[in-house]
């Protein structure tokens, strides 16, 4: 089944719609091609922007009237092919795997069970790529049991996340940092506070993997 959802949203657009193209005499019907694998990458990535799409049409269809010819109609049903059929292919695929490492539930309760699991993937993994940073999809790929690809490398690596987050607490905060830097000077009188100290002191030696 999973395979049927994916041909709908992969190579049906690339039948269809040139079909229709050349049965209408409209090459512009060629564009839902694209609008179709737009609807997959929203499903894939941002799927909460599909949804005021809708919205939107049903307000152009009382102000216009409803035509499958009006481009509108004809490329919103293209986008709402793509979304829906990848996200109907990713359901089955993780019902298809219960039980197995694939499946995002049994992976959580498997990194649950196995804490140092996926740390000593990530540490094993920076062992191979010196001087690469890991990426929180490179850290997925590692927690499937899959090989981390270049692609995987292209997002936010975790010492970003890390200092995003860090940032936020004691912008949150403030009076949190500063409590931990007089604790560091009565501990260590007579020594420099330095900026790396200081860094140091914010992330509690901990959060990312070269610490």
């Amino acid at each position: 089944m999973f395979r049927f959802f994916f041909f709908l949203y992969t190579i049906a657009p690339l039948i269809v719609l040139p079909f229709l193209a050349y049965k209408e005499q409209n090459g512009y019907f060629l564009f839902g091609i694209a609008f179709s694998y737009a609807g997959v990458l929203l499903a894939a990535r941002k799927p909460k922007w599909f949804y005021p799409l809708p919205i939107f049409c049903i307000g152009f269809w009382m102000a216009n009237g409803f035509s499958i010819h009006q481009y509108v109609t004809l490329f919103f049903f293209c986008l709402l092919g793509g979304f829906m059929f990848y996200q109907m292919a990713e359901s089955y695929d993780q019902l298809s795997k219960k039980g197995t490492l694939e499946n995002d539930e049994d992976r959580t309760k498997f990194s649950k069970e196995n804490p140092n699991y996926l740390l000593e993937k990530m540490r094993q993994w920076q062992e191979e790529n010196p001087g690469k940073q890991i990426t929180f999809e490179a850290m997925d790929a590692l927690a499937k049991g899959r090989s981390v690809r270049e692609s995987d490398l292209s997002g936010p690596t975790l010492d970003d996340l890390t200092n995003k987050a860090l940032e936020k607490v004691y912008r949150q905060n403030p009076q949190m940092l500063d409590e931990k830097i007089e604790k560091w000077r009565s501990q260590n009188p007579g020594k420099e506070l330095t900026e790396e100290i200081i860094d140091a002191i914010k992330r509690n030696k901990q959060g990312t993997m070269n610490d």
